[in-house]
C-alpha cells in the first residue's frame, strides 16, 4: 500500500485508465461479434422486410428486372428468419377443406428442395388477378425419404404461403427428378377430390409456365357449352414413342405392346374432374408406372367415351419446342425465364421476346396407327 501511494501522480492515473479502456473494449467487440456486418443476404432480407408485407403477395416491378429476381430470395430469407416458431407437425399438416367452388385447381408437382422455383412461380404466372377467383393453386410434394431439415424448411414455407399439400410416403414419387409417378399422381388427384370442389384440374411440374388467364377462359367457353359432364382431357398428345426398359422413359413394369399408347406430355395438361373420379374409383386395380403422363395414358386407353384434346398450344414436352406467342403452357422452364415471360406478357402481352422453333410440331391424327400418328410438320406452332 505504501508503494502504491508512493507512485507519481501520473501512475496513480494511468493505471485506473487502462483498466477502464479494457473494460470497454470487451464490451465493444461483444456487441460487434454478436451483430455481424450487414451482408449482401442481410440487407436483401431487410430490403424485403421494409417492403414485402409478410401475407401479401404484389405484382412484380416488372421495370426493374433486377427487382424482380431479388422477389422469391428475400421472401425465402424471411422464411427462415423465424424457423424456430416452424413446427413441421403444425405446418406440414395436409388436412385441407375448402368450401369455395373452383373452375380450375391447379397441382403443381415438385420435389422438397425446389423452393427457388416454387418462389418464381408464385411471383410470376401465379400473380395473375383477373381470374384469381376462378382457381386455386397447390404445390404437391412427397414426404418419403424427408429429411428434419427439409422438413423445417418447408414448414417455414407453407407458414407463410399455405400453399403446400404433403403426400404420405406411399403417394411419394418414385423418381425424385422431373419426373412424377402414378402413385403420386392419384395422390393429388384424391387431395383435391376430397378437400376442394372444381370442375377442372391442371396437372403440371414446377418447371412449367402457363398463361392461367387463357387457360380459365376457355375452360368457360366449354362450360358455357354444357360440356362439362364429359370425361375430357387436354395437352398435347405423344404417340409412337417405343417403349422399354431403359433410357429416359424407361417403364420397368411396361408389357402391353411394343409402344406406348398415346398420352398427354407430362409438363402440363387439364383433366375434367369426372374423369379424375373414374380413374380414382379404379385406383387400387390400376397398373402403376414410374412415369405419370405414360401411366395415364395407358389408363385411359381402353375407354371410347373420353374427349382428347391435342392441342399444339401447349408445349410441354421433355425438349421444349422453342417459344411461341400462341403457347399457353411451356414446359422446362428456370425460375428466371418464367420471370422474364411473364414480364413479356405483362408489358407487351406477348409470352416471347423472341419467337423460335428449336423442334417442330405435329397435329394428332387420331385416325393413324400410333406409329403414324405424329408427323412432325414445318409450320405448326
Amino acid at each position: 500500500m505504501e508503494s502504491l501511494c508512493s507512485c507519481s501522480p501520473f501512475v496513480r492515473g494511468f493505471l485506473p485508465g487502462i483498466l477502464i479502456g479494457l473494460f470497454s473494449s470487451v464490451l465493444l467487440f461483444n456487441t460487434i461479434w454478436k451483430e455481424p456486418p450487414l451482408t449482401t443476404e442481410r440487407q436483401i432480407s431487410w430490403w424485403s422486410s421494409s417492403r414485402l408485407p409478410l401475407h401479401h403477395n404484389p405484382p412484380m416491378q416488372l421495370s426493374d428486372h433486377r427487382e424482380a429476381e431479388l422477389i422469391p430470395i428475400a421472401r425465402k430469407l424471411r422464411a427462415s428468419d423465424n424457423e424456430d416458431d416452424c413446427n413441421p407437425s403444425v405446418y406440414l399438416r395436409t388436412q385441407y377443406l375448402d368450401q369455395s367452388s373452383y373452375l380450375l385447381v391447379v397441382l403443381v408437382h415438385s420435389t422438397p428442395r425446389a423452393s427457388g422455383t416454387r418462389g418464381a412461380i408464385r411471383a410470376s404466372w401465379l400473380t395473375n388477378r383477373r381470374s384469381q377467383t376462378r382457381y386455386l393453386a397447390r404445390f404437391v410434394i412427397g414426404t418419403k425419404n424427408l429429411t428434419p431439415k427439409d422438413a423445417q424448411a418447408l414448414a417455414c414455407e407453407n407458414k407463410q404461403y399455405g400453399d403446400l399439400v404433403m403426400l404420405p410416403d406411399d403417394a411419394d414419387t418414385v423418381n425424385p427428378q422431373e419426373w412424377s409417378s402414378t402413385s403420386k399422381l392419384l395422390g393429388s388427384f384424391r387431395w383435391a377430390m376430397d378437400n376442394v370442389k372444381f370442375s377442372y384440374i391442371l396437372k403440371c411440374t414446377d418447371s412449367t409456365f402457363a398463361v392461367i388467364d387463357t387457360i380459365v377462359k376457355e375452360l368457360e367457353f366449354r362450360e358455357q357449352k354444357n360440356n362439362k359432364t364429359t370425361d375430357f382431357l387436354w395437352g398435347f398428345f405423344a404417340g409412337g414413342v417405343q417403349a422399354g426398359k431403359e433410357g429416359r422413359l424407361s417403364e420397368k413394369n411396361w408389357f402391353l405392346c411394343s409402344h406406348f399408347l398415346p398420352f398427354p406430355q407430362g409438363g402440363g395438361y387439364v383433366i375434367s374432374h369426372s374423369l379424375v373420379e373414374l380413374l380414382l374409383s379404379l385406383a387400387e386395380e390400376l397398373q402403376h408406372y414410374e412415369h405419370d403422363d405414360i401411366g395415364l395414358g395407358a389408363w385411359i386407353s381402353p375407354f371410347n367415351n373420353i374427349e382428347k384434346y391435342h392441342d399444339v398450344r401447349f408445349n410441354t414436352g421433355y425438349y421444349s419446342r422453342g417459344c411461341q406467342n400462341v403457347y399457353i403452357v411451356s414446359h422446362m422452364e428456370t425460375g428466371s425465364s418464367m420471370q422474364r415471360k411473364y414480364s413479356s406478357l405483362v408489358q407487351t402481352g406477348q409470352v416471347c421476346q423472341q419467337e423460335f422453333m428449336s423442334r417442330l410440331s405435329y397435329v394428332y391424327n387420331w385416325t393413324a396407327p400410333a406409329n403414324r400418328c405424329c408427323v412432325r410438320t414445318p409450320n405448326i406452332p
